[in-house]
């Protein structure tokens, strides 16, 4: 019995998520569920990042996450980044829905590593009592809380990601098992999405270039409300105005750093257009 045929099993009458955001890290997520979060006939999960499809959790936290009944005039959504480094997450999801959309936000690997690497040292930066994040922290294993520990303890950034490409650059990217943190790792879309067009057409996937979604959040909204087939007019404008896309710190990445990156992530870039047939990057 697959995940799809158990679920149905137990709630009859339920529905599943028509559309999840499925990343990436850092580029956007949260505004992106709260904006939708806010439209009539949307609901998203209670918790922003269920990570249900990639964990072993009871099939009843994953109907409870939505406060489920069936109502054909609402479309149900999460938004967890994780799914998309996650190898585990493309059959798991098609198993809950095989026409479930998928939502991909896009960052500038390049920046997108940065911020995450800033994320990573807030949420290390004293100690477990001082933990910005504790409902984030609290959810890991103790084997990721020691490396997220360990990693932390890097305190420079060109080090950190020197180190990374050096391990990634020595083993086979196709077969990797995600390692977190993996601020490099995070930002090499092509391997990622090729992992979930086994499963899904690439119809079913929509992409929003980060710096569209922060310059354009409204134009880039409506695009999306089109592909998830929900009226523009139920989007109450006045949520945009909430500055959710702001940072959490100001220093600016050093030039060392940035070409190491931007070299890095070059060919991963034109692989990924290809993969699109578009220019993202």
């Amino acid at each position: 019995m697959n995940l799809k045929t158990k679920l149905k099993s137990l709630y009859l009458g339920t529905k599943f998520p028509d559309f999840v955001i499925i990343g990436a890290q850092k580029s956007g997520t949260t505004s992106l569920y709260h904006y939708l979060n806010s439209i009539q006939n949307l609901r998203g999960s209670l918790r922003k990042e269920s990570q249900f499809l990639i964990t072993n959790e009871p099939i009843v936290n994953y109907v409870n996450e939505f406060k489920f009944s069936f109502n054909r005039e609402i479309k149900y959504f999460e938004a967890s980044p994780e799914y998309l480094v996650n190898q585990n997450f493309p059959k798991r999801a098609f198993e809950v829905n095989e026409k479930m959309k998928l939502i991909l936000l896009l960052r500038d690997p390049v920046d997108r590593a940065y911020s995450a690497w800033n994320m990573f040292k807030n949420i290390f930066d004293n100690n477990e009592q001082n933990l910005k994040f504790p409902f984030f922290y609290n959810r890991l294993t103790e084997e990721y809380k020691e490396k997220w520990l360990r990693f932390s303890s890097i305190s420079d950034f060109h080090k950190t990601i020197e180190a990374e490409i050096q391990q990634l650059n020595s083993i086979d990217l196709e077969n990797y098992i995600y390692d977190m943190p993996g601020v490099v790792y995070h930002g090499i879309y092509h391997i990622h999405l090729k992992r979930i067009l086994n499963y899904f057409d690439l119809s079913q996937v929509h992409v929003i270039n980060y710096s569209d979604f922060i310059n354009n959040t409204k134009e880039e909204i409506e695009k999306l409300l089109d592909f998830i087939q929900i009226p523009f007019s139920q989007l109450d404008e006045n949520v945009i105005n909430n500055n959710y896309l702001k940072g959490n710190y100001t220093a600016e990445i050093d030039g060392k750093s940035k070409l190491l990156l931007e070299d890095y992530f070059e060919n991963h870039n034109i692989k990924l257009n290809e993969l699109l047939n578009k220019k993202v990057f």
